[in-house]
Protein backbone atom coordinates (compact mmCIF):
# COMPACT_ATOMS: atom_id res chain seq x y z
CA UNK A 1 0.00 0.00 0.00
CA UNK A 2 1.20 3.35 -0.85
CA UNK A 3 2.06 6.04 1.78
CA UNK A 4 -0.95 8.45 1.04
CA UNK A 5 -3.52 5.32 0.90
CA UNK A 6 -2.27 4.60 4.24
CA UNK A 7 -2.83 8.11 5.23
CA UNK A 8 -5.76 8.28 3.98
CA UNK A 9 -7.13 5.13 5.32
CA UNK A 10 -6.58 6.12 9.02
CA UNK A 11 -8.89 6.31 11.77
CA UNK A 12 -7.04 9.22 13.24
CA UNK A 13 -5.78 12.62 11.95
CA UNK A 14 -3.13 14.36 13.29
CA UNK A 15 -3.53 18.25 14.42
CA UNK A 16 -1.69 20.87 16.39
CA UNK A 17 -2.72 21.04 20.14
CA UNK A 18 -4.62 23.60 21.10
CA UNK A 19 -5.42 25.94 24.67
CA UNK A 20 -8.84 24.08 24.93
CA UNK A 21 -7.19 20.59 24.64
CA UNK A 22 -5.56 21.39 28.25
CA UNK A 23 -9.11 20.37 29.82
CA UNK A 24 -8.42 17.24 28.56
CA UNK A 25 -4.71 16.47 29.07
CA UNK A 26 -5.68 17.30 32.34
CA UNK A 27 -8.28 14.90 33.34
CA UNK A 28 -6.30 12.03 31.67
CA UNK A 29 -2.86 13.08 33.66
CA UNK A 30 -5.63 12.91 36.55
CA UNK A 31 -6.66 9.26 35.63
CA UNK A 32 -3.72 6.19 37.31
CA UNK A 33 -4.47 4.05 34.46
CA UNK A 34 -4.10 6.17 31.67
CA UNK A 35 -0.22 7.21 33.77
CA UNK A 36 0.72 3.69 34.61
CA UNK A 37 2.20 3.66 31.16
CA UNK A 38 3.69 6.93 31.43
CA UNK A 39 5.36 7.02 34.95
CA UNK A 40 9.09 7.34 34.56
CA UNK A 41 9.45 8.31 31.36
CA UNK A 42 8.50 11.78 31.86
CA UNK A 43 9.84 13.35 28.91
CA UNK A 44 6.69 12.83 26.66
CA UNK A 45 4.43 13.98 29.87
CA UNK A 46 6.48 17.33 30.35
CA UNK A 47 5.89 18.13 26.66
CA UNK A 48 2.40 17.99 26.56
CA UNK A 49 1.98 20.07 30.49
CA UNK A 50 4.29 22.49 28.71
CA UNK A 51 1.87 26.27 28.18
CA UNK A 52 3.72 26.20 24.75
CA UNK A 53 2.06 23.64 23.70
CA UNK A 54 -1.73 24.37 24.65
CA UNK A 55 -0.30 28.10 23.06
CA UNK A 56 0.85 25.56 19.70
CA UNK A 57 4.10 28.18 20.12
CA UNK A 58 6.50 25.75 21.27
CA UNK A 59 9.47 25.05 19.08
CA UNK A 60 9.52 22.20 16.75
CA UNK A 61 12.93 21.88 16.50
CA UNK A 62 13.76 19.29 19.12
CA UNK A 63 10.35 17.85 20.13
CA UNK A 64 7.23 17.83 17.91
CA UNK A 65 3.96 16.90 19.28
CA UNK A 66 0.46 16.51 17.86
CA UNK A 67 -3.18 15.25 18.78
CA UNK A 68 -4.70 12.53 18.13
CA UNK A 69 -8.22 13.25 16.83
CA UNK A 70 -10.34 10.30 15.85
CA UNK A 71 -11.35 10.50 12.20
CA UNK A 72 -15.06 9.58 12.41
CA UNK A 73 -16.18 11.77 15.85
CA UNK A 74 -13.49 14.35 15.58
CA UNK A 75 -12.75 13.53 19.66
CA UNK A 76 -9.34 14.60 20.71
CA UNK A 77 -8.12 11.59 22.25
CA UNK A 78 -4.89 11.97 22.72
CA UNK A 79 -1.40 13.13 22.05
CA UNK A 80 1.63 11.46 19.90
CA UNK A 81 5.25 13.08 19.05
CA UNK A 82 8.85 13.24 19.19
CA UNK A 83 11.06 13.92 21.60
CA UNK A 84 14.72 14.21 21.73
CA UNK A 85 14.88 14.81 17.95
CA UNK A 86 18.31 14.69 16.56
CA UNK A 87 19.25 16.31 12.97
CA UNK A 88 22.23 15.71 13.21
CA UNK A 89 22.01 11.57 13.75
CA UNK A 90 18.78 11.79 11.93
CA UNK A 91 17.00 10.15 15.23
CA UNK A 92 14.06 10.63 17.66
CA UNK A 93 11.96 9.10 20.29
CA UNK A 94 8.54 8.28 19.98
CA UNK A 95 5.61 8.94 22.67
CA UNK A 96 1.66 7.83 22.17
CA UNK A 97 -0.59 8.88 24.69
CA UNK A 98 -4.31 7.44 24.31
CA UNK A 99 -5.60 9.10 26.78
CA UNK A 100 -9.44 8.84 26.18
CA UNK A 101 -9.81 5.19 28.04
CA UNK A 102 -12.90 4.83 25.30
CA UNK A 103 -10.71 4.86 22.63
CA UNK A 104 -8.68 2.14 24.35
CA UNK A 105 -8.46 -1.48 22.35
CA UNK A 106 -9.54 0.04 18.67
CA UNK A 107 -6.30 0.77 17.02
CA UNK A 108 -6.10 4.05 17.45
CA UNK A 109 -2.38 4.96 19.26
CA UNK A 110 -1.15 2.42 16.30
CA UNK A 111 -2.82 4.21 13.63
CA UNK A 112 -1.44 7.47 15.38
CA UNK A 113 1.66 5.81 15.44
CA UNK A 114 2.07 5.06 11.60
CA UNK A 115 0.86 8.97 11.17
CA UNK A 116 3.67 9.88 12.56
CA UNK A 117 6.54 7.63 11.45
CA UNK A 118 5.01 8.44 7.91
CA UNK A 119 5.69 12.47 8.95
CA UNK A 120 9.02 11.27 10.69
CA UNK A 121 10.34 9.59 7.37
CA UNK A 122 8.99 11.04 4.63
CA UNK A 123 8.45 15.00 5.89
CA UNK A 124 11.33 15.21 8.34
CA UNK A 125 13.27 12.62 6.87
CA UNK A 126 14.63 11.08 10.07
CA UNK A 127 16.73 7.54 9.43
CA UNK A 128 15.79 5.91 12.97
CA UNK A 129 12.69 6.12 15.61
CA UNK A 130 13.14 4.96 19.26
CA UNK A 131 10.92 4.05 21.92
CA UNK A 132 10.61 2.56 25.58
CA UNK A 133 7.26 0.99 26.46
CA UNK A 134 6.64 -1.17 29.83
CA UNK A 135 6.19 -4.70 29.83
CA UNK A 136 3.19 -5.08 31.20
CA UNK A 137 1.92 -2.33 28.89
CA UNK A 138 0.71 -5.51 25.92
CA UNK A 139 -1.37 -3.27 24.23
CA UNK A 140 0.84 -1.11 23.41
CA UNK A 141 4.00 -3.50 22.78
CA UNK A 142 1.69 -5.22 20.24
CA UNK A 143 0.38 -1.53 18.32
CA UNK A 144 4.16 -0.72 18.05
CA UNK A 145 5.18 -4.29 16.72
CA UNK A 146 2.42 -4.24 14.23
CA UNK A 147 3.08 -1.04 12.97
CA UNK A 148 6.97 -2.31 12.53
CA UNK A 149 8.46 -1.65 15.56
CA UNK A 150 11.15 -4.26 16.34
CA UNK A 151 12.57 -5.04 20.25
CA UNK A 152 16.11 -4.39 20.75
CA UNK A 153 16.71 -5.09 24.01
CA UNK A 154 15.12 -4.29 27.70
CA UNK A 155 16.17 -2.37 30.66
CA UNK A 156 16.17 -5.21 33.97
CA UNK A 157 13.75 -4.49 36.54
CA UNK A 158 13.57 -0.90 35.95
CA UNK A 159 9.53 0.01 36.48
CA UNK A 160 8.17 0.28 39.83
CA UNK A 161 4.38 -0.90 39.91
CA UNK A 162 1.48 -2.38 41.44
CA UNK A 163 3.78 -4.05 44.06
CA UNK A 164 6.50 -5.22 41.85
CA UNK A 165 9.37 -4.62 39.07
CA UNK A 166 8.78 -4.96 35.47
CA UNK A 167 11.02 -4.51 32.52
CA UNK A 168 10.72 -1.71 30.22
CA UNK A 169 11.00 -2.71 26.61
CA UNK A 170 13.58 -0.74 24.21
CA UNK A 171 12.05 -0.84 20.53
CA UNK A 172 13.18 0.80 17.75
CA UNK A 173 12.62 1.06 13.37
CA UNK A 174 14.77 2.52 10.93
CA UNK A 175 13.68 4.19 7.27
CA UNK A 176 14.42 1.16 5.64
CA UNK A 177 13.05 -1.53 7.91
CA UNK A 178 9.62 1.01 7.33
CA UNK A 179 9.71 1.20 3.56
CA UNK A 180 9.71 -2.81 3.91
CA UNK A 181 6.52 -2.96 5.80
Amino acid sequence: MEDRDRAQESKVLLRRLMRADKTSFARWFRDPEVTKTLAGRTAPVQLLRKEEIALGTMSEKHQLVRGIVERRTENLIGATGLYQISRRHKTAYLFVIVGDKTAWAKGYGGAAAALMLEHTFLEIGLNRVMLHVYEYNIRGVRAYERVGFKREGKLVADQYYDGRFWDTIVMGMTRADWTRE
